[in-house]
């Protein structure tokens, strides 16, 4: 016998590739149309967002033209609508109490302000716990209506209806990674306000505003409790850009962090006292 395959058997390999390509496409393409219940994807999520308290340090460098600066912040959490923000360092003397949705914090005229923090709070996205907590705050913060959040029957493979696409959620990339896309789809000469959460590790990657302002994370940490944090965040608006870096987290005890959570821990004088640089102002009106 020659050691030339037959045209028989020739023919057999070509249609068993071609079968096998056709079963793999199949599967390839059904599992890249597929994407889970929008409160299947946000309860992920929820679930890294730590337990517990914590007293967490970071520095953020505002930069706007060449012109920067630094500050340090350290922050009380026990979680999403409990925290309190102190910030020092040249130029900078502020403190503040977030409490069950309502804001305390100076006014930088010798007072307090006090009323609902701004739809682009950032802080809470890292720490909220349950998935009607995180849906509330992308309705909040304009990403998603209020209609998001309703019940929507989950898919059944063995069903004779197609799959239709969940409105408001699908693929996309953040920085080379694949992530759930919340939000309306932008169109090619505008960008519409969204919400990015890393496919396989349910981390919250980007966020866009209404306003266009951003947030891009980076560089995730495991700390206590179950909390995933990233170590960089980058917060770009107009020509300004603040780039958050995380120096510490530490777990405390939730006893230790509820005398700091209540708004009579602050006295006449941090309001008198409180003070920012210029360019970090429009940041903390915003952003905090």
């Amino acid at each position: 016998l020659g050691t030339e395959p037959t045209l028989g058997l020739r023919f057999l390999n070509m249609k068993f590739t071609a079968i096998a390509l056709t079963v793999c496409f199949a599967f390839t393409s059904v599992a890249e149309a597929y994407i889970p219940h929008s409160r299947t994807i946000i309860g992920r999520l929820a679930r890294n967002q730590g337990k517990g308290a914590y007293a967490i340090e970071q520095e953020i460098e505002f930069k706007q033209g060449t012109e920067t600066t630094k500050v340090r912040e350290r922050w009380i959490v026990d979680d999403a609508a409990a925290m309190r923000l102190s910030v020092s360092g040249p130029g900078a003397k502020f403190v503040g109490v977030y409490r069950a949705k309502n804001r305390v914090v100076p006014d930088l005229k010798g007072g307090w302000s006090n009323g609902v923090p701004g739809a682009e709070f950032v802080e809470p996205f890292a720490y909220a716990r349950s998935t009607s907590e995180i849906l509330r705050l992308l309705n909040h913060s304009g990403i998603v209506p209020g209609s998001f959040s309703r019940e929507r029957p989950q898919f059944n493979p063995n069903s004779k209806t197609p799959y239709t696409p969940e409105p408001l959620v699908r693929l996309g990339r953040v920085e080379g990674v694949v992530t759930y896309v919340f939000g309306t789809p932008s169109p090619a000469d505008q960008s519409k306000p969204g919400a990015w959460i890393e496919q396989d590790s349910f981390l919250l990657r980007k966020l866009r505003f209404p306003s266009n302002a951003e947030v891009v994370a980076s560089h995730f940490g495991s700390f206590d409790s179950g909390l995933k944090l990233p170590k960089e965040r980058k917060i770009t608006w107009g020509d300004r850009t603040a780039t958050i870096h995380v120096i510490s987290v530490k777990s405390i005890p939730s006893a230790q962090a509820q005398k700091l959570l209540s708004s009579t821990t602050l006295t006449p004088n941090d309001a008198r006292e409180a003070q920012l640089p210029e360019i970090a102002k429009e940041f903390y009106s915003r952003f905090r």
